[in-house]
């Protein structure tokens, strides 16, 4: 939360470099468990993809960008983000969107 309304600019990349170095891997744990247990390691709904798979996928191979290791200690996590990009219409829009 701290991240979201820090203005300073230094102060704010500091937070982000705190939690990317002490808090990620929790939250990263959290997620694989819940996609194994919940969504049977497929999406995070038993019913389907739902909107949350997009999103959390992209949060995913954002952080992976960012720190290419991230989800090392994660396959679940890196199959499934491989899984949702591999989705008709989605693979076309990751091959072909501006890399920002």
């Amino acid at each position: 939360m701290k991240y979201w309304v820090e203005k300073d600019p230094v102060k704010k990349a500091q937070i982000q470099e705190e939690y990317l170095a002490n808090g990620l891997e929790d939250h990263l744990e959290v997620l694989q468990a819940h996609l194994t247990s919940y969504g049977k390691g497929k999406y995070f709904a038993p019913s389907g993809v739902t909107f949350a798979d997009f999103w959390i996928a992209n949060l995913l191979y954002s952080i992976e960008e960012r720190l290419p290791t991230a989800l090392d200690q994660h396959p679940v996590l890196k199959e499934y983000v491989q899984r949702i990009h591999d989705l008709p219409g989605i693979r076309e829009w990751v091959a072909t969107r501006p890399q920002t």
